[in-house]
């Protein structure tokens, strides 16, 4: 099921997250057809897509999904980028307090 649609600031591009953790990136243009084809699958997230953000030039997308999993990945090929990892430690309001944040890449 889709669960986040994201259009590209330029307005070229669509990016459809699914359920599964698949982001699906399509050109605008090609939408139109009967059964248009992603130009790219964006894999590697384990639960649902919940949010899709656009770098400024359409070349990136962040994605995050409902294991706080977030990741970064390449629309023109689907290549994941990178990840970004929080590190929680002993501490705050639930016994956990964010210490860091750090791009990991693959």
């Amino acid at each position: 099921a889709i669960t986040q649609i994201r259009l590209s600031r330029d307005g070229r591009q669509v990016a459809v997250g699914l359920s599964s953790g698949l982001v699906r990136v399509y050109e605008v243009t090609g939408l139109g057809k009967p059964k248009p084809r992603p130009t790219s699958e964006c894999k590697g997230l384990t639960g649902q897509v919940v949010q899709i953000d656009w770098d400024d030039k359409g070349r990136v997308i962040r994605v995050n999904d409902d294991n706080m999993d977030l990741r970064l990945f390449d629309t023109g090929s689907g290549q994941e980028l990178g990840s970004v990892l929080a590190k929680f430690e002993g501490g705050g309001k639930n016994g956990k307090e964010l210490s860091a944040i750090y791009l990991e890449g693959r």
